[in-house]
């Protein structure tokens, strides 16, 4: 093959990754997130102190950019197993853009470091991004999040029984009381209450 035809098929394949990755992460190449945009949503990245390697990406709005990237209860099991062993600072990767664009940041760097869940990568976040953090789970993340734990519950409490919240199975009631931020007392009680027809225990 000729220097031409080979710079025209490299060229073609070049092409293709970029239309793909553009129409993957909503139109990125002609509507670019803003960096002077004057939205209320916050992408912020946890580090290990021990090595700077990313290990979690979350959004946040204004309301929340002082104290959700530096929580530390309301976080998986999987986030601070990681988080005790190597410490954590915190990077706010871009501020004071819109949803949409944090939302697509998010997924995008997800994507781009990869999740240790699918063996892809360092990061311990559950889904693929875009969610938000509202306390309240897509469809979608509570699929992901449920097939994540199944089969796990005699290996994070052997002496517990799995339940299911909000649609999510965890490993334990104390377990799911960590995860959604109530007390587990609240996790029992609903699991009883015939009223709350998505807790129940397994």
């Amino acid at each position: 093959m000729d220097s031409k035809n080979l710079i025209l098929e490299v060229a073609g394949e070049v092409t293709n990754l970029l239309l793909e990755k553009n129409a993957a992460y909503g139109d990125s190449a002609l509507n670019p997130v803003g960096i002077f945009s004057k939205g209320e949503w916050n992408v912020y990245m946890h580090l290990k102190e021990s090595d700077s390697t990313p290990f979690y990406i979350g959004i946040c709005n204004n309301n929340q950019k002082h104290k959700r990237p530096f929580e530390k209860t309301r976080r998986s099991d999987f986030w601070k197993r990681v988080y005790k062993k190597h410490g954590r600072y915190v990077l706010m990767v871009q501020e004071n853009i819109s949803e949409d664009q944090a939302k697509n940041m998010e997924k995008w760097l997800i994507h781009m470091y990869g999740k240790r869940l699918d063996s892809k990568g360092p990061l311990v976040n559950i889904t693929d991004g875009g969610e938000g953090f509202s306390g309240k789970h897509s469809a979608a993340s509570k699929e992901k999040m449920s097939s994540s734990k199944k089969g796990k519950t005699g290996d994070l409490c052997p002496n517990s029984h799995a339940v299911v919240a909000e649609g999510v199975r965890y490993g334990s009631m104390w377990e799911a009381a960590r995860s959604l931020g109530v007390h587990g007392q609240t996790i029992k009680n609903r699991c009883q209450n015939d009223r709350f027809k998505d807790y129940y225990k397994l």
